[in-house]
């Protein structure tokens, strides 16, 4: 049994013409209509987050005026409180690298190592506060995670600040990273030393150091990623060291934990192409008591 071609009717002929037609003008839609009238919203920002285009189904969407977007609002401005956050401590970093795509891809292996090991800390912190404890937690999550022939490392340091009647407690654990530097009311500064802590995901079992100490008013706690002590200097590119931040630190007047990262990153900035890695700063600290009035120290 075959099926013959005939020639169609006239009717039939119409509905195919009128077909065509439908055809031939949606592939002469111009892209720019295709944007516009996109089933989905789209919209373009600047490095800043500035909107620079937006489609129209997107503004309809919102109720806004393209004039009062364009140019004088931000994506971040469209997001909710909780919306902020998360793009933020998520997304914004990942838009604003730049680099070749082998790069790009690299980073954001990196970034997605970043955030289990965030939210990891987080949770775990939430069930126990000893920080050997939460580490080795972590420990455990990315070598399940990663264990399958791209492996995936970290260094970190966790603590846990137990304010105290004058003073703060510090309880910390770190695993393969730089150890915690004190800066002292007094104009001293010294490590606190975490040896021995081991990459965090490399071993099913891996051994972490634990440290204690007490910040005093006017005393600061510094960490930092080791991008700072492995920075090359001089003529001999030398590395700068633990030896040296530790001068530098010591050298820098008590003023609290915004002028020592100032100082320090000025100091950054002055090792130029000698800085090979990133580095990140966090700095915390105790106030200084206020000096007592004479007149009431006499009452």
């Amino acid at each position: 049994m075959c099926r013959t071609h005939q020639p169609p009717e006239p009717d039939e002929e119409h509905e195919v013409n009128a077909t065509d037609a439908v055809f031939t003008s949606l592939l002469e839609d111009s892209a720019e209509e295709l944007y516009e009238q996109a089933p989905c919203g789209y919209l373009s920002t600047l490095m800043d987050g500035t909107i620079a285009k937006i489609n129209t189904t997107l503004l309809d969407w919102l109720g806004l005026e393209r004039s009062r977007v364009v140019g004088g609002m931000r994506f971040a401005d469209l997001l909710t409180v909780g919306g902020k956050l998360y793009h933020e401590t998520h997304f914004a970093p990942l838009l604003q690298m730049q680099g070749e795509v082998s790069g790009i891809a690299m980073d954001i292996k990196a970034a997605a190592v970043t955030s289990l090991t965030r939210y990891t800390l987080r949770a775990a912190a939430l069930h126990e506060g000893d920080p050997v404890t939460v580490l080795t937690t972590l420990n455990t999550v990315l070598h399940e995670r990663y264990s399958s022939g791209d492996t995936r490392f970290c260094t970190a340091i966790f603590g846990v600040l137990e304010p105290d009647d004058g003073h703060v407690g510090v309880h910390l654990a770190s695993g393969g990273h730089p150890s915690a530097l004190i800066q002292r009311a007094d104009g001293t500064a010294d490590y606190l030393p975490t040896p021995g802590g081991m990459l965090i995901g490399v071993l099913p079992q891996a051994q972490f150091t634990a440290a204690r100490a007490r910040l005093l008013p006017g005393d600061t706690l510094l960490l930092y990623t080791d991008g700072l002590t492995e920075a090359r200097i001089g003529p001999g590119r030398e590395l700068y060291g633990e030896d040296a931040l530790r001068t530098f630190t010591a050298a820098q007047p008590p003023a609290g934990p915004q002028a020592l990262i100032t100082a320090l990153t000025a100091l950054l900035a002055g090792f130029g192409e000698g800085l090979d890695d990133d580095t990140a700063l966090l700095a915390l600290g105790v106030p200084a008591l206020l000096p007592t009035p004479a007149s009431e120290s006499l009452t």
